[in-house]
């Protein structure tokens, strides 16, 4: 059994748990990926943009089924608080990639997935207080009890994705959603 201790960071849990999925393969994708000169000059305050705030990996099948992953951890306070957090650039980035037709999908410190679109519009998310932890950038507390209904594992998402059992992305969040 795999524990989350035995990786440096969260995107290698989760790089390890796709490429464990029959035909799927997870690399970076995010900044780390550019040399030092591009990530400076992308991560100077004040410069916001798509290629600044990239999700983190690209998982593919081999079927040609594609999707972005941005990997959200938590503290431990975050945790026993019952939210998660997403930065406002990151939620934006991740919509501007599924507007322009890429899957993407927000995987939590649980493994388990929901849509970008999902967390913007039906996820319970409020501005998040200000802070000197982290970033400094602003963010949004997303109530974990609000994503149950329509998140499911990781792996589960993978699956759907793979089986093409819809015409666009869009439709993977309806498929999830329970009354």
């Amino acid at each position: 059994m795999v524990t989350p201790n035995q990786f440096q960071t969260h995107e290698d849990r989760i790089m390890h748990e796709i490429n464990a999925l029959p035909g799927w393969h997870a690399e970076r994708f995010d900044t780390q990926r550019f040399d030092k000169t591009t990530q400076k000059n992308l991560h100077e305050r004040g410069v916001e943009s798509v290629l600044r705030h990239l999700p983190d990996l690209i998982a593919t099948h081999e079927n040609g089924v594609h999707v972005l992953i941005e990997c959200k951890s938590v503290t431990p306070r975050q945790f026993q608080s019952g939210n998660y957090t997403i930065e406002t650039h990151s939620l934006e980035s991740c919509l501007f990639w599924v507007r322009s037709g890429v899957p993407v999908l927000i995987v939590w410190h649980d493994l388990s997935a929901s849509c970008p679109i999902d967390v913007d519009t039906r996820a319970g998310k409020s501005a998040g207080p200000k802070s000197r932890n982290g970033s400094g950038d602003p963010y949004y507390l997303v109530e974990r009890k609000h994503l149950k209904r329509f998140s499911l594992s990781l792996s589960e998402y993978l699956c759907r994705l793979a089986s093409g059992n819809w015409d666009t992305f869009d439709q993977l969040s309806l498929i999830v959603d329970q009354p």
